[in-house]
């Protein structure tokens, strides 16, 4: 073996990667950036910043009049209205009544047309206490009282007793100072009962008014046997 062949290089029997063909730059190392922290500066603490809402002007506005409305129409209305819920502490009770053609005598008076009981509460009674339908006076905003009545002798003189049982409502007569309520209702027909309470009795009169009625006024008497029973108007709701 010659000299020559002794001395050729040894082949490289590694792996070739492939791209080992590319440039193999300019042999400077760069080192990998390091990695860069951002710290965020805490702003100083202050007042706290309220959320503006466009309509907060409009919105106060409107809540300043309402509440002006709310202290004014009470105002202006306080007297005005003859159905005010009444507040008398003599006049809520159970009343026994009678209705006669002349002034009520005993109970075998042959004047006497009518007689039950009528109850007048202190409140209006919850609607959601009451059947639907109920048998009630429309002619009222509130029902705060009510009747049972039986007819003992039928007259075509008067209204009274065509309804036996209903709910009505009670107030004072804005003229005279009398407690008055309804014990029949139609579109053109309608018995007024008004009566003085007194704290034990109820003494009046009542009277037809409307179709198929007459002059003749009706005597009134009632006395009072209890406190006054929400239950018995519950009942006499009904239909």
């Amino acid at each position: 073996m010659s000299m020559r062949s002794s001395n050729r290089a040894v082949p490289n029997k590694r792996l070739k990667l492939a791209g080992g063909d590319r440039s193999r730059g300019s042999g400077v190392f760069v080192p990998w950036p390091a990695r860069t922290v951002v710290r965020y500066l805490r702003r100083r603490a202050g007042r706290p910043q309220l959320k503006r809402d466009p309509l907060d002007s409009a919105v106060n506005i409107m809540t300043r009049e309402l509440a002006l409305l709310m202290v004014a129409v009470p105002a202006a209305l306080a007297g005005q209205g003859p159905f005010t819920l009444p507040g008398d502490s003599l006049v809520p009770g159970t009343y026994t009544i009678r209705i006669c053609r002349a002034s009520c005598g005993s109970l075998t008076d042959s004047t006497v047309l009518v007689v039950g009981t009528v109850v007048l509460l202190l409140k209006p009674v919850p609607r959601r206490l009451l059947s639907s339908p109920i048998h009630a006076d429309y002619y009222h905003p509130y029902l705060n009282a009510c009747f049972d009545l039986k007819t003992v002798r039928p007259s075509a003189y008067t209204h009274a007793g065509i309804f036996q049982r209903g709910m009505v409502g009670w107030d004072r007569d804005p003229r005279n100072s009398l407690v008055q309520f309804s014990l029949y209702w139609s579109p053109d027909a309608r018995y007024w009962v008004k009566v003085r309470a007194t704290g034990t009795e109820l003494r009046g009169h009542g009277q037809s008014q409307g179709y198929g009625s007459g002059p003749a006024v009706d005597s009134v008497y009632g006395w009072r046997v209890g406190p006054p029973d929400q239950a018995t108007c519950i009942a006499a709701a009904k239909e």
